[in-house]
This record gives structure tokens, sequence and C-alpha cells, in this order.
């Protein structure tokens, strides 16, 4: 049930719905006035119907070809999968279309709906249950048992979902775990949207850390989703400055007690101080055993001590301009 208050990783969100006005300045590509379909001829569709999985998974991508040639073979068992691309430049379409997926094209329009409730509010989706997924995230068997349970159980809208993380080709086993909310109910809610919008100079418009807020219960799946880091340490590097800018803008608006989780508000809480990201690198490299991962886990924890410290630099740098 969806009227049992909002929730959204225990705390209270804001979340504002997509005007239509919203919407119609989100410019999509010509085929069908918002969006097009492609169809096209996938292994999904040699699947017995009734075994089919009734939750429809959504892939926000740009130039992901690689990753979607390992992703997309393990969802023929969905009876929908959605590729939400954002005018890629490589094959990316040309994977989704060999793998019967329906694709839409999102252009941002520099201010909302972004990307992934852009998604919830124009793209034809069939069932009421909605899994985000990365194109760099695959599904386990063990994962698609736990899912099939979990979305017959009436007393959830969404559940948190658990992720074992690759990086330089070697799992983590230890340090800070990878969870966050990505499968619910799309009738039950929609991202939070800060009421201060980021525009940096490479953003594309996705939802970077803001959750899904939602009207009712969130569980936990334990079955974990593999999380592939296989783009290289240049891609990861710049990928979280973007997300540092995108922190920092946060910070400076004073945006973060209305529109985050209690776990978001302490680390914006902490960005008062220099030493938050010496602390962090502690914490999941010593605390949490971190270091028995190898140079591979001395790796992950000394940059995400960096990307508190490039958060902090663009705070200070804020505020002496």
């Amino acid at each position: 049930d969806c009227s049992s208050g909002i929730h959204s990783h225990g705390s209270n969100h804001r979340f504002r719905r997509s005007s239509k006005r919203e919407i119609s300045g989100a410019q999509e590509c010509q085929a069908n006035a918002n969006s097009f379909r492609i169809p096209c001829q996938g292994n999904r569709n040699k699947n017995n119907k009734q075994d089919m999985i009734e939750v429809s998974v959504i892939v926000p991508v740009y130039n992901e070809e690689f990753n979607l040639v390992k992703t997309l073979p393990l969802l023929h068992d969905f009876n929908q999968v959605i590729i939400v691309d954002s005018q890629s430049t490589d094959n990316t379409v040309q994977v989704a279309k060999e793998h019967n997926c329906d694709v839409y094209q999102f252009i941002w329009n520099g201010d909302y709906p972004k990307k992934k409730n852009w998604s919830l509010s124009n793209v034809q989706i069939k069932n009421s249950w909605v899994l985000f997924l990365d194109a760099d995230e695959h599904i386990t068997p063990k994962f698609k048992i736990a899912l099939k349970k979990a979305i017959t159980n009436k007393h959830y809208v969404g559940y948190k979902l658990n992720y074992t993380n690759f990086f330089l080709g070697k799992k983590l086993r230890f340090g800070e775990p990878m969870k966050k909310l990505a499968l619910f109910r799309r009738e039950c809610g929609a991202y939070a949207q800060p009421e201060n919008n980021f525009k940096g100079d490479n953003y594309s418009g996705i939802e970077i850390h803001e959750h899904p807020v939602l009207n009712g219960k969130i569980g936990d799946i334990r079955a974990k989703i593999l999380h592939q880091e296989t783009k290289g340490l240049v891609h990861y590097i710049s990928k979280h400055l973007e997300y540092a800018q995108w922190e920092a803008h946060n910070f400076q608006e004073g945006i973060v007690t209305s529109n985050f989780d209690i776990r978001s508000m302490i680390k914006y809480a902490a960005l008062k101080f220099w030493v938050t990201g010496w602390a962090y690198f502690i914490y999941i490299y010593w605390i949490r055993l971190g270091f028995l991962d190898g140079t591979a886990g001395y790796i992950f924890a000394k940059a995400k001590r960096t990307y508190f410290f490039q958060i902090k630099s663009l705070i200070y740098e804020k505020n002496i301009s």
C-alpha cells in the first residue's frame, strides 16, 4: 500500500512530480513526439511468457556499448527492458536493438525533470515494479530468485539492493558495502528533486545521489548484484570529480537537510572539516578491513579520500570567490 507515509532510507523527503510543462521541456527525438521504440528481435522473445519476471528494468545509458553486451543477456527473462539513452555516439542503440529492448532518447533541457524521473513520467512502462540498473551492473541468478519473491510481498513498496563491487579487476570483499534503493513500485513515488538545480560543465542531467521518495515501507534484498567498474581509472576519477561538483553545490546551497537521507546528512555535516577524507579512509581501509583487498583496496580507499578532499576544496573555492 502506497498510503502508509513517505519513506526513503528512513528519512522524510520532499519531491515534486514532473508537471506537463516540465515534461514538454525535455526535448526528445522526432519519432512519436517524445520518444521512440526500436522494434527488434531478441532472445527475450523466446522465453515462456508465463516465466517472465514482471519487472520493468530501466537502464540509463550514454556510450555503454561495451557494458551492455555483457549486461543485457542477463535480462532476457524480464518482460520489459528499457534503455534510456542520451544520444550515444557508439553502438549502444544497436546493441539494445539486438536484445529486443525498448529504446528512448532523453535530451536534458537544463532543468527538471532529470533522466530517471523523466523516464518514470514519459516512458511506456508496462509493470508496476521498476528496477533502475546501471549498464555496469550484472543481475545474478540468486538475485532473480529473491526479486521474484520480494515483488509478491504486499507490505513493501520498494527495496534497498546490495552490490558486490569489482574494482581494477578485483572483487572487493571488505570496505564499505554498496547499497541503494533502486527497486520500487512506480506509482508509489519518484526520485527526490532538490530545489536548487545543479548544472555542472559536463553534467548530462541524470540523478547522481538522489534517492527515491516512496509512500510506504522499504525492505531489503540481501542477494547481491555485481557492480563492475570496467572503464578504467581515468573515467572513474573524472566521474567522481563531477560528483564532487554536485556534492559541493548541494552543500553550498544548504539543501541537504530536506532532500537527502540520514547517511547523507551526516556526510554533509562532516564536510565542514578538512579531516573528513582521512577519517573516511581510516574507516573503510582499516576499520572495515579494506587493506585485505590488497592494492585494489588501497587505491579504492585512497580515491574515496581524494573524493572528499575535492568536495571540500570546491566548497573552499566557492567561499573565497
